[in-house]
């Protein structure tokens, strides 16, 4: 057999190397889609939400001074603004609880007219399952989240002088009703920007603020972006068992995560009995 001549040779080498590089382009055109448009804003809003909700449970429990505030059963909006009154935390706890049951039956009463596929996304958010994973979504929620987080990180200082009780922190220059008004509303734009998105995900701001006191201590300077980095390592983690074993079920973030804080937040309530 004589030998493949120089020319062949080298034609035989370029097809070769064009149909590889086509694969290869192809490949990762595919990869580029799969990161970017399915698995990066996955990702990028599990850590909005992760600091949204953190921080929002973090302002609450400072506020009211109670481990179990959190932006779910114990939210502060309905009382934010009382008028000619004292601040009182306890009966914005009972406030907080009594807007929540109401707020709960009027959601049940909308879901139950609901059609099959629409309950079937109701259930879905209200357990946590970080629907909003498009780039138009985030985009908006994106700057809510930081610019909220921004003021209430200016406002750790103020934090730490309300921790010390309202006379010390009055001593100290501080206008307890407006900056107490003023975080509320924060912490209430953060969870309600989070849950509109990601659904229900009210164990992360009653547990982050926790485990990230256990980390740094009571200076809201370094316990505030701790506690949003807590935040967002809780969800991210719990969304990747989610989809590690799932098997193909589409099981909400959410309910891993009251799957994995229960124990701790059971822990949290023997504590305090």
């Amino acid at each position: 057999m004589s030998p493949m001549p120089v020319q062949q040779k080298l034609a035989v080498l370029w097809q070769y190397i064009v149909a590889h590089s086509r694969n290869m382009i192809l490949s990762l055109i595919l990869l580029y889609l799969i990161v970017f448009d399915f698995r990066l804003p996955r990702i990028v809003l599990g850590i909005l939400v992760g600091i949204g909700m953190a921080i929002s449970g973090c302002i609450m429990q400072s506020l009211l001074k109670n481990d179990m505030a959190s932006p779910g059963p114990l939210g502060i909006s309905s009382g934010s603004d009382r008028r000619g009154k004292e601040i009182s935390p306890t009966g914005l706890i009972l406030t907080g609880v009594a807007m929540g049951s109401g707020y709960f039956a009027l959601s049940l009463m909308i879901t139950l007219k609901l059609d099959e596929k629409q309950y079937d996304f109701a259930l879905r958010w209200q357990a946590g399952s970080l629907w909003g994973d498009d780039w138009s979504y985030i985009m908006v929620l994106l700057p809510w989240v930081l610019i909220i987080s921004f003021y209430v990180f200016y406002k750790s200082h103020t934090l730490n002088a309300l921790n010390l009780g309202n006379q010390t922190a009055s001593g100290l220059g501080v206008a307890i009703k407006k900056e107490f008004i003023g975080l509320t509303i924060a912490a209430v734009a953060l969870a309600s920007g989070s849950v509109a998105l990601g659904g229900n995900f009210f164990f992360v701001g009653m547990v982050s603020p926790h485990l990230a006191r256990k980390l740094v201590g009571p200076n809201h300077k370094l316990l505030l972006p701790t506690t949003a980095l807590v935040g967002a390592l809780v969800i991210l983690i719990a969304d990747t068992l989610t989809r590690t074993i799932s098997f193909g079920a589409d099981i909400p973030t959410g309910i891993i995560i009251t799957i994995l804080v229960t124990p701790y937040f059971l822990y949290l309530l023997s504590k305090a009995s």
